[in-house]
């Protein structure tokens, strides 16, 4: 009885979801006036064009001329990116980038266009926008465990991003850091699927929580889906993946995301298995918008429809690739960028009846939504004038605050010999600093920073501090702390040697900055993850050349192989890209200002076979000989763990939380704070199980010397401890899970270190009928407008579970239910069918019974 009345509870909320999207998701208002457009109108708003297009660059302002002509005669949707994000100087203001929107938006008004939305990739700050706070790339975020910073780093980026009157956010990056080679691994908060979910869902709290006046904004999650999962490294390569595996790890952030409610959504560049993502039936609608439910606006990525022609190779012409993405997907606007034939096209095949203007319509209803739902319809003026009390708040030092928090939250001590560190704040040191990255913001703050591949150079910056700069402020009186760079990014050695070894003889400590310097994208893909050799070289040559201590500094977007550099360092932090006051963070914790606390949330590679391995591989990858595991972060204190129990009781079933606490203890001699992670073995299962997988982490207070702190970690077993399996459908299996603390932990090795649980699931659990069941119900809200449609829109029937359909049978779940039990042969494929019929009802509502297995 308690199951059934969970199966009633879960399967009315989702049916209740489902008919708020269906009923009230799209306004009257909405259906009125997308009803009333042309199909030229309808064509414009799915247009997106980059602003570049549009410039006058004598100036680098806006051509009002160019802006009238592409508006009247396109009737443009939205526009995209900084016109300046180029490689030439220039950044705009808040001020700047408001008379920009409000010409477009003046114009529109005068055309009548309805207001366009411009999107932006504020990915770590309002990072296009000059004077605004920058924070820590996503995998520098991700390295504080610490959920307080992506909500935060959210909230600012979404006001200082509407500061410049725009109102659409490419952002948070729900890819996987999967490949190290990978150019956009910085992009990624981490390789761990849980850690994208918290992170991310508290990104897009932030951006879509922040109201100004009658206004908000729209986060996008993107790179849907698998983007990262690329074999060989390379951006926009091809991947090979089962879509289970899809299912089982790359899905889970955007889960997480639609559940906290995002707005908006973008495609990816790469094929899955020979299928363009941009033409993904499996992807784009049945994972995107029937398994997880996304209701919001889907964006392609730059240029990628026309790309099924010009690079995947998939179609003959550009008019073929509109009519596969707009038949296969749930594409609602191409980001065509320098591309007008996108709208052409589209009207073409709609006028010849090759494409219906239903499916038009569902796309241009969900793009007017979204404006309507940011107040864009009715306040297209508010955020784009002169003067905004915005302003005042880019780049404020309570913002600056929160960025360099997260900073020292995330720099990540992975080596500290004989206890080298922290440095004496009293003690006078001679100093030798070298390296590429030790003076310089830019290398601090990588690609997405002013301008696509990263700044022009650091007179960029309005604020910021170098390592170098750190160090020469907080060295003790009488300290000396000079500066040769050794080589340079490549790895060219441009200071003298001899000089170079003559000043490292009579220092008495060494100070690398390595690393890499900005890039963005496929530009920057590579061969060869080893960092470029000279820096290596170069701190072999300092270790023969001087008997004093070497710290190694890593500013870099992805972990490249070290080489000898780890084993001739007495001390190695990892500072990911933290922005401009990275260098400040750092020289807090090398004199001890600050206890580290991040850690590492990817795993970091040794060899040249190790760019793809993570953490959570299976028994069978026996080799996983690595630099540093994922969780990997020392301390200047020491922490111990106490009284760790399934509080929950030994056992559970599919619907009762499980409750897992720990004491955790505070044993050093300094304050300190201490990510507790809590991994899971999952001891058999039909599919191969991982050697552990993070289940949950919490990070503690700062606590003082002998303080204790309870965590307490709650999992849901239907969202935790549940898998896609063999027919590729969410299932909860019987029996043991082990939970083991700690990034060392095995519980594979040493059961006995760790927690047992057993699953046992009720009588009740029936995952095929309850699959079954909830697909019918879909399929009444879905037909009930098409077959509606042909009885003048009356459709009798209960409201119960919204518009039934007469004649189809299943609208009741618990009888569905019932009829499963009894009958005892209904499978996986029928529920596939009926989510095909969800998916496309104009086609397949009127055959549903001759299609699918039909049980009433």
């Amino acid at each position: 009885m308690q199951f059934a009345r969970f199966l009633l509870v879960a399967s009315t909320a989702l049916l209740l979801g489902l008919l708020s999207h269906a009923e009230g998701h799209i306004s009257e208002r909405v259906r009125e006036i997308v009803q009333g457009m042309t199909l030229k109108d309808k064509a414009g708003q799915m247009t997106e064009l980059d602003l570049a297009i549009a410039m006058n660059w004598a100036d680098k302002t806006v051509d009002e001329a160019k802006l009238r002509t592409f508006i009247r005669e396109h009737r443009l949707g939205s526009f995209l990116n900084s016109p300046l994000a180029g490689d030439g100087p220039g950044v705009w203001t808040a001020k700047e980038w408001r008379q920009a929107m409000y010409t477009i938006q003046h114009i529109a008004k005068e055309e009548g266009v309805l207001p366009l939305i411009h999107g932006l990739d504020s990915v770590h700050g309002a990072n296009y926008v000059k004077n605004a706070t920058i924070f820590p790339q996503q995998h520098g975020l991700g390295a504080t465990f610490n959920p307080v910073y992506a909500y935060e780093m959210g909230r600012v980026t979404a006001r200082d991003t509407m500061a410049a009157g725009v109102q659409w956010i490419y952002g948070p990056i729900l890819d996987l850091g999967v490949n190290s080679r990978w150019p956009r691994m910085y992009e990624t908060f981490s390789e761990d699927p849980h850690v994208v979910s918290v992170m991310g869902v508290e990104v897009i709290k932030g951006i879509q929580g922040f109201k100004h006046a009658n206004m908000t904004s729209a986060a996008c999650m993107k790179h849907f889906i698998a983007y990262s999962a690329t074999s060989t490294g390379q951006d926009q390569a091809p991947v090979l993946l089962d879509p289970r595996d899809v299912a089982n790890y790359y899905l889970t952030p955007y889960r997480a995301a639609v559940k906290a409610g995002i707005r908006t959504a973008m495609e990816s560049y790469q094929e899955i298995s020979g299928v363009p993502v941009v033409s993904s039936h499996e992807y784009l609608k049945d994972m995107l918008r029937y398994e997880i439910g996304f209701h919001g606006m889907l964006v392609t990525d730059y240029g990628e429809i026309n790309a099924l022609h010009g690079e995947h190779a998939v179609v003959a012409t550009n008019r073929e690739a509109v009519k596969m993405a707009m038949e296969d997907t749930s594409i609602d606007m191409s980001m065509t960028a320098w591309d007008l034939d996108f709208a052409r096209d589209l009207i073409d095949l709609v006028e010849k009846g090759e494409l219906p203007m239903a499916r038009v319509d569902e796309s241009v209803e969900r793009i007017v939504q979204l404006k309507e739902d940011l107040g864009l319809l009715d306040h297209p003026y508010e955020l784009v004038g002169n003067e905004s009390p915005l302003d005042a708040k880019v780049g404020s030092m309570e913002d600056k605050r929160l960025a360099l928090e997260a900073i020292r939250e995330s720099i990540t001590l992975l080596k500290n010999e004989h206890n080298v560190l922290p440095l004496d704040l009293k003690r006078v040191y001679n100093i030798l600093v070298v390296g590429p990255t030790a003076d310089s913001l830019t290398c601090q703050s990588g690609g997405w920073t002013m301008h696509w591949h990263g700044p022009i150079g650091d007179d960029e910056f309005s604020y910021g501090t170098t390592l170098l700069g750190a160090l020469m402020s907080m060295a003790a009186t009488g300290s000396t702390v000079d500066y040769l760079p050794g080589v340079d990014l490549d790895g060219k050695f441009v200071t003298d040697k001899k000089k170079l070894a003559d000043r490292a003889r009579d220092a008495d400590l060494i100070i690398a900055g390595l690393g890499e310097g900005a890039y963005a994208e496929a530009s920057a893909n590579i061969l060869d993850l080893v960092l470029p050799i000279g820096q290596e070289e170069m701190v072999v040559w300092l270790a023969q050349a001087s008997t004093a201590p070497i710290i190694t500094v890593l500013f870099e977007g992805r972990p490249r192989l070290l080489g000898r550099i780890p084993a001739l360092s007495a001390a190695v932090l990892h500072a990911y890209l933290p922005g401009p006051d990275g260098g400040l963070g750092v020289g807090e914790i090398l004199f001890g200002s600050v206890t580290p606390s991040g850690r590492i949330p990817f795993t970091y590679p040794k060899h040249q076979n190790g760019p793809i391995l993570t953490y959570f591989h299976k028994l069978r990858q026996r080799d996983y000989n690595v630099e540093w595991e994922f969780g990997t972060g020392l301390s200047y204190t020491s922490f111990a763990y106490d009284m760790p129990r399934i509080t929950s009781g030994p056992t559970t079933d599919e619907y009762n939380p499980v409750e897992i606490s720990v004491r955790v203890r505070n044993t050093g001699k300094r304050a300190g704070k201490h990510t507790v992670m809590l991994f899971g073995a999952d001891v058999v299962r039909r599919i191969t199980p991982e050697v552990k997988m993070l289940k949950a982490f919490n990070k503690t207070r700062d606590l003082q010397p002998g303080e204790t702190q309870t965590v307490t970690f709650t999992l849901d077993p239907m969202e935790d401890l549940a898998f896609y399996g063999v027919e590729r459908h969410k299932v909860l299996e019987e029996g043991d899970w082990l939970f083991g603390l700690g990034e060392k932990v095995d519980c594979r090795k040493d059961p006995k270190a760790c927690l047992k649980l057993t699953v046992k699931l009720s009588s009740g659990y029936a995952p095929v009928c309850q699959a079954v069941c909830t697909a019918w119900g879909r399929v009444h809200l879905a037909c009930a407008p098409v077959l509606g449609s042909e009885n003048n829109g009356t459709i009798p029937g209960s409201k119960q579970m919204g518009e039934v359909v007469p004649n189809l049978g299943g609208s009741h779940h618990d009888s569905c239910m019932a009829t499963c039990a009894q009958q005892g042969f209904w499978r996986w494929d029928m529920a596939d069918c009926l989510r095909d019929v969800v998916m496309e009802p104009r086609m397949l509502c009127r055959q549903v019974k001759n299609v699918c297995v039909y049980p009433f």
